[in-house]
């Protein structure tokens, strides 16, 4: 889809020609990410990004570009923002010449100190290195490969090798909800190569609650790899150590499968004897969840091999294109609709590619920071318009298509409010939203629109 952008007054976006080829079609799909660190740094060095890439490439054999941009400063002296990546990977790094706030610090130090880190409390020296720190330094994994394990990976690397350009304490992994000090670094920083299980512990947290009968123990940080958190309950046996290692070789095992979690499936744990039912989770307050939710393993006394037997319930597992059918009075219409690679195609399948480009609209406009309920989405004959007016400005999204028939105009606003509505109660199947964005120039419009509003709030 070609994209022009138009300034009158307000922003407008106009994909010109729903049927035209995406010029993008040939590039690596992009995905939204969930890794994002945070690195508390005792004092603040000059960075010299030509001596980071130079040793990056020693150490990793991987050559990578790195180069300061000033287009996402927001008049911050203090802050310096790089962009880096090897061609597949890129990645933001925002030096900030500043400790982060009082009140983040405090939290931060409260929680690793009770164990909030695969339940191992920090020590005092750790958590007066935390208190006196003097900058931080952000790194997020912007977009790239599809596969989450080389995300992570390349990531361990790049960490790594900041942890040897900076002097760093440890780093917080935000969707992990973790503190990890540098001392936890010690063993992989003279490796030359990484896998999934040196870095397991640094993108996944296990944490436990545990009462007078039943141990409970839960990840956090399974949404990096696109699953839901685990949780294990254990009444029989409340050895800690055990059920952690059950819960943690449970997560590698779906990572390594990419959600082998579905209904039906099974799959044998080496080295555990008992077989555990996946449930559906009740969220909850005190531990959030990752964007994916999470499943529950329990114990199945009735059988005695060693298998998973997945019992997921209502999980992100809704494909409203798959669930509701085309209306019977819109059978018998044959327009000729043709795809955006010009190939022709039925009606169902014209909503379907229609109805992700719009709903792409409306996922872009969330992304930004626009609420609900600024957002209107009309169609009609001349395709749709996603309409958004309020105090960060004025956007119209436009995805052209001639569509005459005010029967099929109706199924498409039915459509998109189902996908609003499932993706709103975490129900989408999660390939229906990765369609959405990877075909439809998400990440340009996204950058297009966050540069207009920069603009915008510069000129008030």
């Amino acid at each position: 889809m070609k994209i022009a952008l138009i300034i009158t007054g307000f922003l407008i976006l106009i994909v010109v020609g729903f049927r035209l080829y995406n010029s993008l079609k040939s590039k690596p799909k992009i995905q939204p990410s969930y890794i994002r660190l945070i690195i508390p740094l005792s004092d603040l060095d000059t960075f010299n990004q030509d001596d980071f890439v130079k040793d990056f490439l020693k150490t990793w054999q991987t050559k990578i570009v790195c180069g300061e941009t000033n287009d996402l400063k927001k008049d911050n002296d203090k802050q310096r923002i790089y962009l880096l990546g090897n061609g597949i990977h890129n990645l933001m790094i925002k030096i900030n010449d500043c400790p982060l706030s009082k009140s983040f610090t405090d939290v931060l130090i409260d929680a690793s100190k009770s164990g909030f880190t695969a339940n191992e409390p920090i020590t005092d020296e750790q958590a007066l290195a935390l208190s006196s720190h003097k900058a931080n330094l952000e790194l997020e994994y912007m977009f790239g490969s599809d596969n989450k394990i080389d995300r992570v990976v390349f990531t361990s690397k790049l960490l790594i090798s900041i942890f040897k350009h900076f002097k760093a304490i440890g780093f917080v992994n935000v969707s992990a909800q973790s503190f990890i000090p540098s001392s936890k670094l010690t063993f992989i920083m003279d490796k030359n190569d990484l896998v999934l299980t040196d870095v397991f512990n640094f993108f996944v947290n296990t944490q436990l609650v545990k009462s007078d009968n039943e141990i409970e123990v839960h990840t956090h940080g399974m949404e990096q790899f696109y699953l839901p958190d685990m949780i294990l309950y254990s009444k029989d046996n409340l050895d800690i150590n055990y059920n952690t290692n059950i819960l943690r070789n449970a997560c590698v095992y779906n990572i390594d499968n990419n959600n082998a979690l579905k209904i039906g499936d099974g799959f044998h744990l080496t080295g555990f004897q008992e077989i555990f039912l996946i449930e559906r989770s009740i969220p909850e307050k005190e531990h959030p969840f990752g964007a994916f939710g999470a499943v529950g393993l329990r114990k199945n006394k009735k059988r005695k091999n060693v298998k998973f037997i997945p019992q997921m319930i209502d999980f992100q597992n809704t494909n409203p294109f798959n669930t509701i059918e085309l209306p019977k009075e819109l059978e018998s219409f044959n327009h000729g609709f043709r795809s955006q690679k010009g190939e022709k195609i039925t009606l169902k399948e014209f909503i379907r590619q229609f109805g992700l480009s719009v709903f792409s609209n409306y996922l872009v406009l969330r992304s930004v920071g626009f609420e609900e309920k600024d957002i209107s989405i009309n169609v009609g004959s001349d395709g749709s318009m996603t309409c958004v007016d309020s105090e960060k400005g004025k956007i119209v999204l436009h995805v052209p298509a001639m569509i005459k028939e005010k029967e099929i105009q109706k199924h498409i606003l039915f459509i998109l409010e189902e996908l609003i509505k499932l993706y709103q109660s975490c129900k989408l199947e999660v390939g229906v939203v990765e369609d959405s964005i990877n075909n439809n120039q998400y990440y340009f419009k996204k950058t297009q629109i966050k540069n207009q509003l920069i603009f915008n709030s510069g000129k008030k």
